[in-house]
């Protein structure tokens, strides 16, 4: 069962619903998604998009834009909508490129730095997530209205690119320290796993407010001899099926 698993994993990942050459994919939770259900949804793609099937490909998310009907949208949309295709479509970013800042950063007003010959295209970006808040309750029954700070404090990189239009890649790399909610050291507690997360340590062990320390990666290559055939392999999430609980989730 284990083995059928894994089979199925692989070819999940390696046979997307959507076959687009090159590059790397649009990542999971990032506003794009929500904006081109939106698009489906009134009718402005031109054709179905078949959104059981994510993530998507960055080149197929910019088809859908570039299709997509625009004469019925209020300024305030079509201002929206252009904002939404240079965050997802490369090459209409790319179009947009002027002096940057230092001459190099942020050239297409979008990516910290990015680099395209023609051939050879390279994305690099930083990447922070600083947010803290109050857990009101410790769900502890001897100090329940004890409140204790939450935070998080992520910082790392992302690079992705592509190569002559048939190979991509994508890497990304980030250290976090965080302070959960009460139930999610209870879990660890009981599990002594940090779901989804490796590398954990803990620090301030035996306080009412445990913190942990991680590091997180992901990345894959692509290969795309044609159009109709991707090979992706790597660690990713990758779902099927509509909803937040896909019914098939894999990581």
């Amino acid at each position: 069962m284990k083995k059928l698993r894994q089979l199925a994993r692989a070819l999940f990942l390696a046979f997307p619903a959507f076959v687009f050459a090159q590059n790397a994919d649009l990542p999971q939770q990032h506003e794009g998604y929500h904006f081109v259900d939106r698009l489906d949804i009134k009718g402005l793609t031109g054709e179905a998009v078949h959104t059981e099937s994510k993530p998507y490909g960055r080149n197929m998310v910019a088809k859908v834009f570039a299709d997509s009907d625009t004469s019925g949208m209020s300024m305030r949309e079509k201002q929206w909508f252009d904002l939404m295709r240079i965050a997802v479509d490369d090459d209409h970013a790319n179009k947009n490129e002027g002096k940057g800042f230092i001459k190099y950063l942020f050239k297409n007003q979008r990516d910290f730095y990015h680099y395209d010959n023609g051939k050879v295209k390279l994305y690099a970006n930083v990447v922070a997530h600083i947010s803290m808040g109050i857990d009101q309750n410790d769900y502890n029954s001897t100090s329940a209205k004890t409140n204790l700070v939450n935070y998080r404090n992520s910082r790392g990189v992302q690079l992705r690119g592509s190569i002559s239009d048939k190979f991509g890649f994508f890497s990304e790399m980030i250290e976090n320290q965080v302070k959960l909610p009460q139930f999610v050291r209870n879990s660890y507690a009981d599990l002594g796993v940090l779901n989804g997360q490796n590398f954990v340590k803990v620090f301030d062990e035996g306080t009412p407010n445990t913190g942990f320390d991680y590091f997180k990666a992901r990345g894959y290559v692509t290969y795309s001899p044609n159009e109709h055939f991707r090979l992706k392999l790597g660690k990713d999430r990758a779902a099927l099926g509509n909803g937040y609980q896909s019914p098939v989730s894999y990581t």
